[in-house]
């Protein structure tokens, strides 16, 4: 038979639950009313000195202003609940808090402090013996790498992701970190391994059958054949892409399968299918004022008079791009710009304009080591040096081109 003050704690742990239970039912159709529930649960535990229910009360009303978007008031109840999950001691819940900081920090694109706090979860994570939150954190760790463009830890983390999910019966966990993982291999232009890595994760799909899942496999596997140039391939993933989002309704996803069409269909030279696609996706960015892809679509229809050789029409929309993506860090596409405007350039016989645009291409090619356009670049280098009768330096560019 329990002592008077043990069936007191049991009673005020109960009513703190269910408090708790409650706010977290409530917390998006009223918020006010879920934030007065886990304060109230948030006072019963402070009063009665349980750390863990301190801390929990105090998690879910973070839980509650993130799902309210007031993110830096999120950010102080997760940040207040840590002493108190530490002195208790719970690693679910320690990992847990550092969690959700770590998401918090991503929407406030403070990825440094996202890093860390997805590490502390993980050191707290791993030592569970279920590996679903394990794989989250290696997961979330692997993305946080993805937006800092340091390619080759996000592969890290994702290989850690995948190898402890081999343990795993979450399928579609499994699936998404095979996906993550493909994506990186692109991104260090490791093809075969990213051909596996997406291959994985179609299969995995394939078994629960979501039509978003699939469509996101197939798009993947349609952007992975178009960069080793197996368009008709491409093509063929791409238009199955579009058919399953079509079934979702997802029109942002939509048109950036708009954009992959029409990039794909431009590669084939069959410019009003190119046009018809891209016109598409540009008018869906316009009016989400999505600025990043309404420039890189507007670079691909750049592409379009740069393959119908109207150079100056091609220079004019890259040059309209190229304004819109300056806004924005990434090297990336700002260094697929320059370098399409060089050979444009180099097209018109402008070769000072032409070498101007491949040195800043090289220059961002270089920050994020960029191999495949560096080689363009030398091969580009080559010609323009050559054209300007500039034969030494046309010799060291084509010889770094083979190297």
């Amino acid at each position: 038979m329990k002592e008077p003050f043990e069936q007191i704690a049991d009673n005020t742990i109960s009513r703190i639950n269910a408090l708790l239970d409650k706010a977290t039912q409530l917390q998006k159709q009223n918020p006010s009313q879920a934030l007065s529930l886990a304060e109230q649960a948030e006072n019963l535990a402070t009063k009665e000195h349980l750390f863990y229910h301190l801390a929990l009360s105090r998690k879910v009303s973070g839980n509650v202003h993130f799902h309210g978007k007031e993110f830096h008031l999120a950010k102080d109840c997760y940040t207040s609940a840590i002493h108190p999950a530490t002195e208790c001691g719970d690693p679910k819940l320690l990992g847990d808090i550092y969690f959700n900081l770590g998401k918090v920090h991503i929407l406030l694109t403070d990825f440094s402090q996202a890093l860390h706090f997805f590490q502390e979860s993980l050191s707290h994570r791993q030592k569970l013996e279920e590996h679903t939150d394990t794989i989250s954190s290696l997961n979330q760790i692997g993305l946080v790498y993805w937006e800092l463009q340091n390619y080759s830890e996000s592969v890290n983390y994702f290989q850690k992701a995948a190898v402890l999910g081999e343990t795993s019966s979450n399928v579609k966990q499994r699936a998404a970190t095979y996906n993550n993982l493909g994506n990186a291999y692109v991104k260090i232009e490791d093809i075969p391994q990213a051909m596996d890595a997406y291959i994985a994760s179609l299969k995995l799909k394939e078994t629960f059958g979501d039509a978003a899942d699939l469509a996101t496999a197939n798009l993947n596997l349609g952007n992975l054949y178009f960069s080793t140039s197996d368009f008709l391939i491409a093509l063929g993933y791409y238009l199955e892409a579009e058919k399953l989002y079509l079934e979702t309704g997802d029109k942002a996803k939509q048109a950036i399968v708009f954009s992959n069409l029409g990039a794909t269909y431009n590669a084939l030279k069959d410019f009003d299918n190119a046009a018809l696609y891209l016109n598409k996706a540009l008018q869906y960015y316009k009016q989400n004022d999505m600025l990043e892809s309404y420039a890189k679509t507007l670079s691909s229809i750049g592409n379009i008079h740069h393959y119908k050789a109207e150079y100056q029409k091609a220079i004019d929309t890259y040059l309209e791009a190229l304004t819109i993506k300056s806004s924005f860090s990434n090297p990336e596409s700002l260094a697929i710009s320059y370098n399409n405007l060089s050979e444009c350039y180099y097209c018109l016989g402008d070769y000072r304009s032409a070498l101007e645009n491949t040195r800043k291409s090289m220059e961002y090619s270089n920050q994020i080591g960029f191999k495949t356009m560096l080689l363009k670049n030398y091969a580009q280098l080559g010609k323009i040096f050559a054209a300007l009768n500039d034969f030494p330096n046309a010799y060291e560019a084509l010889n770094s081109y083979r190297i």
